[in-house]
């Protein structure tokens, strides 16, 4: 962050400046046919050595004020485990973060690839369970909701 701007395009700039200016910058990508939208952060990482985060298959607007809500509890000290039910984010519902593979960075994370200058960061993803509360591992998910959210972890589904 401490380039000289002129070394940036206007929307790396943009880019640079909410990271500066907020802390972080959030990138969401629309569904293109089958493929689900996901939304992530950029600059958790960078603020507070804490994991970017990324998710799947949430509108926009929710996605984005699900990553706020994430930031602020990264600014009050909180900071987020591997598979370990966090209940402060959505009312009422639990989510659980896993840790993304490397290998999905470069379809996933470009900003972040390109904000760090390569895959030194981590990243979690964020699940969330189904309506009647079933996470994407647990037998009884509806099958349906498995379909929406690729799997960036390691973890069996």
């Amino acid at each position: 962050m401490d380039e000289d701007a002129s070394n940036f395009d206007a929307s790396e700039k943009t880019f640079i400046e909410n990271v500066r200016n907020h802390g972080w910058s959030g990138t969401h990508v629309v569904v293109e046919d089958e493929w689900a939208g996901f939304s992530y952060s950029t600059g958790f990482w960078y603020k507070f050595q804490a994991p970017e985060l990324v998710l799947f298959s949430i509108p926009v607007e929710a996605a984005h004020q699900i990553l706020w809500n994430f930031y602020e509890e990264l600014e009050s000290g909180k900071r987020f485990s591997d598979n370990v039910p966090v209940s402060e984010i959505l009312e009422g519902y639990d989510v659980v973060l896993m840790p993304v593979l490397q290998e999905h960075f470069s379809e996933y994370l470009g900003w972040n690839r390109w904000f760090y200058r390569g895959d030194h960061f981590q990243a979690q993803q964020v699940f969330f369970p189904d309506k009647s509360g079933q996470f994407p591992w647990d037998a009884a998910v509806i099958p349906e909701f498995n379909i929406m959210l690729p799997n960036l972890t390691k973890l069996d589904q």
